[in-house]
């Protein structure tokens, strides 16, 4: 039961979020000068591990990990796990 309510909550959080970004989105296509917004540049992709998190994961089989750590390479996920 609260596998479900923890997803319907991320999900939700998830839709408020992306709700803020929609108007932008489209909007970058108008000549509207209300949206313009300066050229960011991102960092480059590489590999890392963020540890001593407590990783909430949406796999009821894994559940919560507290102290896990994130491996991250290229922008994806590519492992979590504890210590």
């Amino acid at each position: 039961m609260c596998e479900i309510c923890r997803r319907g909550f991320l999900g939700g959080m998830a839709a408020v979020g992306t709700a803020g970004v929609i108007p932008v989105a489209f909007a970058q296509g108008t000549s509207d000068t209300r949206f313009e917004r300066p050229a960011i540049t991102l960092p480059q992709r590489g590999e890392f591990v963020i540890t001593n998190a407590y990783v909430i994961t949406m796999d009821p089989q894994l559940g919560d990990i507290p102290n896990g750590s994130v491996h991250v390479r290229n922008g994806a996920i590519v492992a979590v796990g504890a210590g």
